[in-house]
């Protein structure tokens, strides 16, 4: 009877350890396949992975995460000489008092006249004050 109980605590205490060591030894090898995977963006809400095994896996946004530069998708971009710049969703002009919002193909525009204004409010005077807008 002695013999049993310690056969089956053995069993109990080895199985579940020797489990452990091969998911780690999966995790390493699937964690190294991610790593070996090469990811293309299809479009701006589609990115696919590509894996060495030969696994296709596609994800697919809701709204655009990147933006077409002309030659590939990138996370945004930005042109200093005529201060404009776009994510995924918008791009956008700034002038010295305002904003224009295009789409993201800057071909049509959706906001003409962005302006912001900057307020606070002081407590020692209990009222609100707002910045001067400086036009250079």
């Amino acid at each position: 009877m002695k013999r049993l109980i310690c056969m089956v605590l053995i069993t109990l205490v080895t199985v579940p350890l020797f489990l452990s060591l091969v998911s780690a030894s999966e995790v390493q090898a699937s964690a190294s396949e991610v790593s070996a995977a090469r990811t293309v963006w299809e479009n701006a809400w589609t990115l696919t992975s590509f894996h060495q095994d030969g696994k296709i896996n596609s994800t697919f946004f809701s709204c655009p995460k990147v933006i077409w530069n002309g030659s590939h998708w990138v996370d945004y971009i930005f042109n200093s000489s005529d201060m404009s710049g776009g994510i995924g969703s918008v791009c956008v002009k700034f002038r010295p008092t305002y904003a224009t919002i295009y789409d993201p193909k800057r071909t049509e525009v959706r906001i003409q006249d962005e302006r912001w204004m900057a307020e606070w409010y002081d407590e020692s005077i209990k009222v609100w004050k707002r910045d001067r807008v400086l036009v250079t």
